[in-house]
């Protein structure tokens, strides 16, 4: 999959990213097995740059993506970026988680 760097400094990520807000949040009942394979399926397509945000739960997309094996994460070097409510340290509204 294509990547572009993120911002002027930004690491790299892939150029389609993967909003995770249905999974947990907003189009109805969540389905964790279903959103386990999508999120399995985009990561061996070259996926590394997952949105995620704290409202939809709260937590509960970390949490799910807590629970992929860690071999499956962070062997394909994936950007996780959460949008905090409120945090003081993050000047331009994002926090790189991984």
């Amino acid at each position: 999959m294509e990547r572009r760097k993120l911002g002027k400094n930004g690491p790299p990520v892939s150029a389609l990213g993967l909003g995770c807000m249905g999974m947990s949040y907003a189009y109805g009942p969540a389905d964790e097995q279903e959103s386990l394979q999508v999120l399995r399926r985009y990561l061996e397509l070259g996926g590394n740059f997952l949105d995620t945000a704290e409202v939809y739960g709260p937590y509960k997309n970390e949490e799910l993506l807590g629970s992929l094996p860690a071999k499956v994460v962070f062997k394909r070097d994936v950007r996780w970026f959460t949008r905090p409510l409120e945090d003081p340290y993050c000047s331009d509204g994002y926090a790189t988680v991984s």
